[in-house]
């Protein structure tokens, strides 16, 4: 399919936002994941992003970390709007379905890793979910938050409980510093009742599912994501 980038945010250093258009896209579930295809280098091109928005938009989301010494991102932070993309979607079996919603979920992110996590808490808002819902987000440092001011609204207006981490912060930071732990996780969560979504790189989401494990938490209570 054929689409075309309709807006462009610049969230952090290395974090860029791409609203993309995609004229009679296929509908998708929260979670899931598009694949991207650019000519770059001289070559065609393809990387799979998780979708940070929910299937109403009009148009898709999806968040992009700079590798400076990738095949594809560098040429894609150059693109300007209206610029034309290959879009095939939609994939991936790491999605929330509307007729299984938990009624306690606790989100947990590294980095980007949010996008797919931020697709399910845009649908539950759109929905009016009333269950428990609560986001432990971990990053390097406070300036490399994505969509902050999103998830601050969504936090003051009682719709998420919300925890960030990092892993250096001045002494002004008021969030949490460090990995997430099993204490982390058991202070701020309703370990007992939650189901638990994870997204982030392999070896953050492999340390989240042990952590779970050590909290006893039942596997068919934990749902992950690596990117």
């Amino acid at each position: 399919m054929q689409g075309v980038i309709t807006q462009i945010s610049q969230l952090t250093h290395d974090v860029k936002s791409f609203h993309i258009h995609v004229p009679e896209r296929p509908a998708f579930l929260p979670g899931q994941y598009l694949i991207l295809g650019l000519e770059a280098q001289g070559a065609f091109h393809e990387r799979s992003y998780s979708i940070a928005s929910p299937n109403h938009w009009e148009n898709v989301e999806i968040l992009v970390k700079l590798h400076p010494g990738g095949k594809l991102t560098p040429e894609l932070f150059d693109k300007q709007v209206g610029h034309p993309v290959d879009v095939q979607m939609p994939y991936g079996m790491f999605k929330l379905y509307d007729d299984n919603i938990p009624a306690n979920m606790v989100f947990i992110a590294g980095g980007v890793g949010l996008a797919p996590l931020l697709s399910m808490i845009r649908h539950l808002e759109w929905k009016g979910h009333q269950g428990g819902k609560t986001l432990i987000y971990g990053n390097r440092t406070p300036y490399d938050i994505v969509h902050k001011d999103e998830l601050n609204r969504l936090a003051k207006s009682g719709q998420l409980k919300l925890v960030y981490t990092v892993d250096n912060a001045e002494d002004s930071w008021e969030g949490e510093q460090g990995l997430i732990t099993p204490e982390m996780i058991d202070q701020h969560c309703d370990v007992e009742e939650s189901h638990f979504y994870i997204c982030g790189p392999p070896m953050m989401v492999d340390g989240m599912v042990e952590n779970l494990g050590s909290l006893h938490v039942p596997h068919d209570r934990i749902n992950h994501e690596r990117w």
